[in-house]
């Protein structure tokens, strides 16, 4: 939001769409001009499928001119173990755990989750809602009868830890089938060195913060 100042800025974008091959709406999706990033005191880009090798990288940097290579950053996507989020034991799974499931995302590309769950061989279906969706009652009842067309003993409805997140607010624990929702976590997954890099940058404005405050 350009009124608020931050004292740092973290530009994230995605590596199979980088902002610098997109258009300003309605043509894409940028909401300023491409030449906004020379704001950025980070620029990551993320999702990607395996970490990029330096012709790869170097074609990254050569449309970014200007900004310190120390500061941007190629991150994939890291799975955690799906856990229970209605029920009070928060019952942690692995994605071994079960065969079947009913997918469930409100989130902007839910093909990365799909990708997943095909390579670990889980029999799916998807329930795919627009990015940022606010759930409503009357979806439990497409999602109950989802689930019990997969007919399965160990079949699950999962959801994006994002997705369950808005799901919390519905008093939804009394359902049958409510221990076999869960949550998906997700985040970015760094290369070690990278990660000692971006922690340092993190940590240091945090130290400089605190020490300007007292």
């Amino acid at each position: 939001h350009r009124w608020v100042k931050p004292g740092l800025n973290i530009l994230v974008s995605y590596f199979n769409a980088p902002f610098f091959n997109d258009a300003l709406l309605p043509a894409g999706n940028l909401r300023e001009n491409k030449s906004a990033y020379q704001r950025a005191d980070v620029i990551i880009f993320t999702r990607c499928n395996s970490y990029p090798d330096e012709t790869v990288r170097n074609k990254y940097l050569k449309n970014i001119p200007g900004i310190d290579v120390s500061k941007v950053f190629f991150a994939g996507l890291e799975y955690g173990n799906p856990y229970q989020f209605f029920s009070e034991g928060k019952r942690k799974y692995t994605i071994l755990d079960f065969n079947k499931a009913v997918l469930v995302c409100g989130i902007a590309h839910p093909e990365y989750l799909m990708h997943y769950l095909t390579e670990n061989n889980i029999e799916f279906e998807s329930m795919i809602f627009p990015d940022h969706y606010e759930f409503v009652p009357d979806d439990f009842e497409k999602i109950k009868s989802a689930y019990r067309k997969i007919h399965d003993e160990y079949g699950v409805v999962l959801f994006s830890e994002k997705d369950a997140v808005r799901l919390l607010k519905f008093d939804i624990g009394k359902l049958a089938i409510a221990g076999a929702y869960l949550a998906l976590p997700i985040k970015m997954k760094f290369q070690p060195e990278e990660k000692i890099r971006f922690d340092k940058i993190i940590f240091d404005f945090v130290r400089t913060q605190l020490h300007q405050h007292n």
